[in-house]
């Protein structure tokens, strides 16, 4: 008789387990969960040189899974970058954003994240008031590989690409 109770209560947990993880895997942000690479060909600034960037990218649910938090090393030339993403959505309005920040104490991005069917635009990425506009967009090829690109505006109409690249699961 334990064992049986032992048993059902086993299928239970395990029941309640499957249901919650089913419900994560439907929030878009479960896309990110697991470890990437990433390669990308970039403009320079200003009278800069074009640049081949990589990057490592690992991903995961926070404790209780309210956010999904990424830390990405990004290698550029001879410097390398660390840098920590989170992903937030308001309960609310259904809305989601986005908080990155470099290891090296710079203010933290912080901006809006358009979410429509694969595509992932991140919003609002301004160095200042009335300097360039910012934003990158994320197209999910697959559930293993996503197209990115990094553009700048300076009229909030027209966008130039800086950069272009791909991510690969790797696990």
């Amino acid at each position: 008789m334990q064992q049986r109770i032992w048993m059902a209560a086993l299928v239970a947990v395990m029941l309640c387990g499957m249901a919650f993880a089913t419900q994560k895997i439907s929030d878009p942000r479960a896309q990110w969960v697991g470890t990437w690479k990433s390669t990308a060909d970039m403009k320079g600034g200003p009278g800069g040189k074009p640049m081949h960037v990589t990057s490592n990218l690992k991903c995961n649910w926070t404790p209780e899974h309210g956010a999904v938090i990424c830390e990405q090393e990004i290698n550029a030339g001879d410097q390398v970058q660390h840098q920590i993403t989170v992903y937030t959505r308001d309960e609310k309005s259904g809305a989601y954003y986005f908080t990155s920040m470099d290891y090296g104490g710079d203010p933290a991005h912080v901006g809006g994240l358009e979410i429509t069917g694969n595509t992932w635009t991140y919003k609002s990425l301004k160095e200042d008031a009335n300097g360039p506009e910012y934003q990158a967009v994320n197209v999910f090829k697959n559930a293993n590989e996503v197209d990115f690109k990094v553009m700048r505006s300076t009229d909030h109409r027209t966008w130039e690409t800086l950069g272009s690249g791909k991510t690969i699961r790797v696990r």
